[in-house]
């Protein structure tokens, strides 16, 4: 499991190629602490259908697109590593990865200019700062819920960004999974056009995450 998270840190995001959901749960789990998401069962794992969630309307459970975004990212600070799961993933009906390299999305911005910016909550304008802390990465989330915000002109800049650097991966297929560092890597996806669609996520918390982050 050692060399998984190295190469999640070093590089952001590992494709795993066909594991199943077992293995996949056991790579994630040697990852750290399972994040008990409030979707998922009792053991972190949260199926992710556009069939919905228990009944109640969410994004995630839809066929819509998402653009990239940190999971989790109301949460002071989020999981360190989210993993997903392809379970039935046919490249033919959409639902392609979409991913945002964060630290490219800031590489020449000052320390100044990133501590101008903030990820605010739509519902009520709770702010929550766009780096996240001590241990370092940044958050980001730019839609009807929450949107990034701070100087207009950075702001714009930044937007820029995001859309010139997010890539498509339209190569993975059922039984695929990738991990990604949660602090460094956003992630969203392309409209979905099957209802069938399966995949499981289950986030993680690094070892290095304090107990006041947790």
């Amino acid at each position: 499991m050692g060399h998984v998270a190295a190469r999640v840190q070093d590089r952001g995001l590992v494709v795993l190629p066909q594991v199943t959901t077992s293995e996949f749960a056991m790579i994630v789990s040697g990852l750290g602490r399972i994040y008990p998401h409030p979707d998922g069962d009792a053991d972190g794992r949260t199926t992710i259908s556009p069939s919905g969630r228990r009944g109640e309307p969410g994004p995630g459970f839809t066929v819509q697109a998402l653009g990239v975004h940190t999971d989790r990212s109301s949460l002071p600070v989020p999981p360190r590593f989210l993993g997903m799961h392809l379970v039935r993933h046919d490249a033919s009906t959409g639902g392609f990865p979409l991913f945002a390299d964060l630290e490219l999305l800031t590489a020449g911005l000052s320390d100044t200019e990133i501590a101008s910016l903030w990820i605010e909550r739509q519902a009520d304008g709770v702010r929550l700062p766009f780096r996240l802390g001590p241990s370092g990465g940044f958050r980001y989330r730019d839609d009807d819920h929450f949107r990034l915000a701070g100087p207009a002109v950075l702001v714009a800049e930044v937007r820029r960004r995001a859309a010139r650097i997010t890539q498509t991966v339209d190569w993975l297929r059922s039984g695929d999974a990738y991990v990604i560092d949660n602090h460094r890597v956003a992630h969203g996806r392309t409209r979905i056009t099957d209802p069938s669609r399966v995949g499981v996520r289950i986030l993680a918390y690094s070892p290095d995450q304090t107990e006041a982050e947790l």
